[in-house]
């Protein structure tokens, strides 16, 4: 994928459906993303990114939870003490938001402030357009999303609702 400069898209699903998710729609409402956070915390400390470094990831619902856990994964690779896991060292040679330029994050967080929030932490340059579709809980005609893209300025509406990615989709196999 890497050496084709493709781009893979990550969506959760239910690994293990655990009965304490199953009220509610939990499973879909926060085990998915937590899913996600899980998934690309593990590749990241793992060294996916580190070895690879034109990989690409578009990830699914705004990333999980990993935008708004980056300081707090970021702590477990600078920990100085107590906490200080060697196996967050072996495999990455920096904090790991750093890799968080290797991913983008979509559009489907279900909330503006949310978006906004997202695009400022990650910037604009790593956001997607996504609708989630065919999820019921998704935005899949854009009417959180686009209302809120369109307010940024027009080179982040742009590159967000496609230049972003057009190089990575126009790529030669």
């Amino acid at each position: 994928m890497e050496k084709r400069r493709l781009i893979v898209i990550m969506h959760p699903t239910s690994a293990d459906k655990l009965e304490r998710w199953g009220d509610y729609t939990l499973n879909t409402v926060l085990a998915w993303p937590n899913e996600t956070t899980l998934a690309v915390t593990r590749m990241i400390y793992g060294g996916v990114f580190e070895r690879h470094p034109d990989l690409h990831l578009a990830l699914a619902h705004g990333g999980g939870n990993l935008v708004f856990m980056r300081g707090r994964i970021d702590l477990g690779y600078t920990a100085p003490k107590f906490e200080r896991n060697e196996d967050c060292h072996k495999n990455i040679s920096r904090p790991p938001s750093s890799y968080y330029q290797q991913l983008f994050f979509d559009t489907a967080v279900g909330a503006p402030e949310m978006l906004r929030f997202l695009i400022e932490t990650v910037g604009a340059d790593r956001v997607v357009y996504g609708s989630d579709e065919p999820f019921e809980i998704a935005d899949p005609q854009g009417e959180m999303a686009i209302p809120t893209v369109r307010s940024l300025d027009e080179q982040a509406a742009s590159a967000i609702l496609g230049d972003n990615l057009a190089p990575l989709l126009n790529a030669q196999h």
